[in-house]
């Protein structure tokens, strides 16, 4: 017998967005996981997190109130199991701003790397954007991005405009 038969299974349950799971979860993953003493689980967001268990890892894409309390509970029952991503490190990254943020303060030698973060001005709606447009065309120029805030994955923060001159835009 091989080892791999003595060794224990890891239990890995996975909640993702329906594309995503079409996307990653390939026979070839589950045959290679399998083959590495792992069962990819599929976590049904609909049913209590912690009755699809015992799960040793949770992978997740999901968001929102409900899905963040089940995840907390769960966590707070199993303090052992992984979550990936964690809850606290995700918050930042659904923001554009306190996304861009954290590459901003990234201490990178400009010698081993070039990493540079766009330049960009927020505002909370596009009569302010208009009223403040010659401080937008100098410190950005055009063509320029508008896009949401929120970065969350939902349909909304994928919508983003390519504004070439003040009065001409179209949505990407």
């Amino acid at each position: 017998m091989s080892s791999s038969t003595h060794s224990k299974r890891h239990r890995v349950g996975y909640a993702l967005p329906p594309k995503k799971i079409q996307a990653f979860i390939k026979p070839s993953l589950i045959h290679h996981a399998d083959q590495h003493n792992i069962d990819l689980i599929p976590i049904d967001p609909s049913k209590p997190l912690i009755e699809q268990g015992p799960l040793d890892c949770v992978i997740h894409k999901l968001y929102g109130l409900d899905w963040k309390s089940q995840l907390l509970h769960f966590s707070s029952l199993n303090p052992d199991a992984l979550i990936i991503d964690p809850l606290d490190s995700i918050q930042r990254i659904h923001n554009r701003i306190s996304m861009l943020q954290v590459v901003s303060n990234l201490k990178v030698s400009e010698r081993k790397q070039v990493l540079d973060v766009p330049r960009q001005l927020v505002f909370s709606d596009s009569e302010t954007m208009m009223k403040n447009s010659d401080d937008l065309i100098q410190k950005l120029g055009f063509p320029l991005i508008a896009k949401p805030l929120m970065a969350d994955g939902s349909e909304t923060s994928h919508k983003m405009y390519l504004v070439f001159d003040k009065g001409r835009n179209r949505q990407v």
